[in-house]
């Protein structure tokens, strides 16, 4: 199926039928959003180490590629696909989001409650969206370079 083509839900959800989701392989940008914006994930001490880390363990939990992340102040961006034998992406996003809670020990609210989402169409490119996600620190005046600011990965399979 082209992913032109993509089936869309029926119901309210802003989401696409769960086989694009799935061990599909379609790219997905995921953006995550602090509770209530809070800008607190790049400031607080330790917590954009444990985001990272929480992608990692939840990408390898849920069979994601990982292609690119960004951790700004008040939100995360993911880009990834689910690989054969992998789960689903929902899954990877609650799971990312429930372990950088456990492990930075917090009592109170991370995150808001669902997320962002985007399924790469067939005339976009992957490098030119992780280009995107990596420029955001740029773009908000915090890093005159992506590869300047400590919060962003590109895997090496994108390109650079």
């Amino acid at each position: 199926m082209e992913s032109s083509q993509l089936p869309r839900r029926l119901d309210r959800r802003p989401r696409l039928d769960d086989c694009v989701y799935g061990p599909s392989g379609y790219p997905t940008h995921a953006s995550i959003t602090s509770y209530r914006r809070r800008p607190i994930l790049t400031c607080t001490a330790g917590l954009p180490e444990i985001i990272s880390e929480a992608i990692r363990e939840a990408a390898m939990a849920h069979g994601v590629n990982v292609h690119c992340y960004c951790i700004m102040p008040d939100h995360v961006h993911v880009v990834g696909s689910v690989q054969p034998g992998g789960t689903h992406q929902r899954k990877f996003i609650q799971s990312l989001k429930k372990r950088a809670t456990m492990h930075a020990g917090r009592q109170q609210r991370l995150w808001q409650e669902s997320f962002y989402d985007h399924v790469l169409r067939g005339d976009e490119d992957l490098l030119s969206v992780c280009v995107y996600v990596l420029n955001n620190p740029v773009r908000k005046g915090l890093a005159k370079d992506w590869r300047e600011y400590a919060h962003c990965w590109l895997s090496s399979d994108v390109g650079s």
